[in-house]
């Protein structure tokens, strides 16, 4: 779960949770982030839509979901979220189990394959912001994997990725920093 305080020149803050699910402990950490004074809450990884009930209860609190279109259901607070169509991958890898040719390998979907979408924006979100979304969207779909490229430095202010240079897939994989502007530390395994 993350948020972006009122100050736009402000840091992201990561909370976690170390749940796929649990309404009760979302709905906790969201309101303890509102009550810090951010205003845009995000969550990547636990399902419940607790954040957006946080959300709707405050005053003046935007809310982009995780993996659902939470749209009609927070009209007030709703941006967007990031959806995963699992049958993208699933279906063509269970028809290979079938055929008796699937093999072993990576996958990492993508913009340009339909595995990941957005969902319909909120309302909150202006015709300018979706414009600048959308094209970044087709640059993505354009070069899938690219969207991490240097100079990028951890939060710590060490140089992780030179300028010019991408990660592969490899690094994207195994990536274990949170980049400048983001308050929070990578909890131990």
């Amino acid at each position: 779960m993350g948020a972006r305080a009122v100050n736009p020149d402000a840091t992201i803050k990561v909370v976690w949770l170390n749940t796929w699910f649990d309404p009760a402990k979302e709905k906790q950490a969201a309101e303890a982030l509102i009550a810090e004074g951010y205003d845009v809450l995000g969550q990547k990884g636990v399902d419940s839509p607790a954040t957006g009930d946080a959300a709707s209860a405050a005053e003046g609190v935007a809310w982009a979901g995780y993996n659902t279109d939470q749209s009609a259901n927070y009209p007030d607070v709703w941006l967007t979220a990031t959806v995963y169509h699992w049958d993208v991958y699933q279906i063509p890898r269970l028809q290979q189990v079938l055929d008796g040719t699937w093999t072993t390998g990576n996958y990492y979907g993508n913009l340009s394959d339909g595995f990941v979408t957005l969902a319909p924006y909120g309302d909150l979100v202006s015709a300018e912001t979706r414009a600048l979304i959308d094209a970044k969207k087709e640059e993505l779909s354009a070069a899938p994997g690219s969207q991490f490229t240097g100079p990028i430095n951890d939060n710590q202010g060490n140089e992780v990725l030179a300028d010019g240079v991408a990660h592969t897939f490899e690094e994207l994989m195994t990536m274990a920093y949170l980049v400048e502007g983001v308050d929070g530390e990578i909890p131990a395994s």
